[in-house]
């Protein structure tokens, strides 16, 4: 049995909890909650990390970053990599004890992104990849969409 609870990047609900202090609140997502629970969290959060903060980005490949090949770094060089690692595997624990296997994080993040991420030089970049959170979640099997993809299928992504 699916659950009814679908996990979503915090700042997708309107919570200024982005990097600069703002979030990227999304109407349509927002409306999912006619239908099914919402929960919302955010990594830097997690990881206690103020609002806002130095931009952060992955460098190498996040491939790698549970072999400790990758790290990510604030824009000053500052490496973030173990507490928000720890905070995404957190994440992950309360996912699983609701038994969530949707959840909808916001593209080209660090750590949320899904598909396209930033390249690790700050110079605004986009290369092929995912964030620290959503390809943990993809490796414990739980199913990730970016919020572009949901705006360009809606709500039938999320069903299906």
């Amino acid at each position: 049995m699916r659950s009814n609870t679908i996990f979503v990047s915090l700042c997708l609900l309107g919570v200024k909890c982005r990097y600069d202090g703002s979030s990227k609140f999304n109407p349509q997502i927002l409306n999912l909650a006619q239908r099914f629970n919402i929960l919302g969290m955010c990594p830097e959060i997690e990881a206690g990390l103020k609002i806002p903060h130095l931009p952060l980005e992955i460098r190498g490949s996040y491939k790698n970053i549970l072999k400790g090949e990758c790290k990510i770094v604030s824009k000053e060089g500052e490496d973030l990599t173990a507490p928000l690692l720890n905070a995404c595997f957190r994440i992950l624990s309360v996912i699983k004890s609701l038994d969530i296997n949707i959840c909808i994080l916001k593209s080209k993040s660090p750590l949320c992104g899904k598909g396209k991420i930033y390249d690790g030089s700050f110079k605004g970049r986009l290369i092929k990849g995912d964030g620290l959170l959503s390809f943990i979640l993809e490796k414990n099997g739980i199913k990730v969409i970016s919020d572009e993809e949901f705006n360009k299928c809606g709500f039938r992504k999320v069903i299906f």
